[in-house]
């Protein structure tokens, strides 16, 4: 059974209303305070966008959004749940060090329409079965950023055990 702040926290998103301070977990307390720093002149760039929740937080602050997702149901999920706001920029592909094509790993049925947050592109992960899996495309994440012809404000990564080669990449 959840708790009245879980609760909450469902009916606010269910509703499109902004969660009060208090009752965000730790991590979105964390992004809440980043996109707080951000301002309309400012790009963000969110890498493992899922569903579009730190998306939509990003877009009321920033000026522009590029939310990456590889997973096919996240991303049509993240499409419509950004469809309204234009400055979310959806891009179906995994964030990586080079343009092509990967296998990505989840744990999910494809035959139900539930997303879970542990897809990756890693072969050794622990919360990952390995039986079901897509090809996706990639997208060299340094090469993305120089044809924005501008400065990022805010890199959101959640990308599953891949930060390591995308940071490298960045460098």
């Amino acid at each position: 059974m959840p708790s009245l702040k879980q609760y909450v926290r469902r009916a606010c998103r269910r509703f499109g209303l902004r969660i009060p301070f208090a009752l965000l977990r730790k991590d979105d307390r964390v992004l809440r305070r980043a996109e707080q720093q951000l301002s309309k002149h400012d790009t963000v760039i969110d890498l493992g966008a899922h569903i579009g929740d730190a998306s939509l937080e990003f877009a009321r602050y920033a000026g522009e959004v590029y939310a990456f997702e590889p997973h096919p149901l996240a991303f049509r999920k993240l499409v419509e749940r950004t469809d309204s706001v234009s400055n979310i920029h959806p891009i179906e592909a995994a964030a990586s060090d080079q343009d092509g094509l990967a296998e990505l790993f989840f744990d999910d049925d494809p035959s139900k329409e539930k997303v879970t947050e542990g897809a990756s592109l890693r072969t050794d992960k622990t919360n990952v079965s390995y039986a079901n899996s897509t090809t996706v495309r990639t997208s060299n994440l340094a090469g993305f950023i120089k044809g924005l012809g501008g400065d990022v404000g805010l890199i959101k990564m959640d990308v599953e055990g891949h930060e390591y080669r995308l940071i490298d990449n960045l460098i």
